[in-house]
């Protein structure tokens, strides 16, 4: 029976050292992956930190483009009203003249 119990013990010891290193495998292997997860993490945020950062710049380009459309598109309206108002004034200078034409022989 002592040498049964020292089998079984040697066993038993035999276990928890395969156990522990097969655990210390498992986790060094975890540890791995959750450092490579997190430099992966890590370089995902810079990108997108960058990618947000030129986002910002050309929605304030556009922002300012859109003023400038804005303040063009108003000039050309007060062009326009004031190209109309000449037309209108030749429009009265050609009836005037046809009006006289009329009262004028040939």
């Amino acid at each position: 029976m002592d040498a049964f119990f020292w089998a079984a013990l040697g066993l038993f010891v035999l276990a928890v050292a395969a156990g522990g290193a097969f655990l210390g495998a498992r986790v060094l292997r975890a540890w791995r992956a959750f450092a490579s997860l997190a430099d992966a993490a890590g370089t995902s945020v810079v990108q997108l930190t960058n990618r947000v950062d030129q986002l910002a710049a050309h929605g304030e380009r556009s922002t300012a483009r859109i003023h400038e459309l804005t303040e063009a598109v108003e000039r050309l309206r007060k062009t326009h009203a004031r190209a109309m108002v000449l037309v209108g004034a030749v429009a009265e200078v050609q009836e005037a003249l046809r009006l006289v034409r009329a009262f004028v022989p040939r």
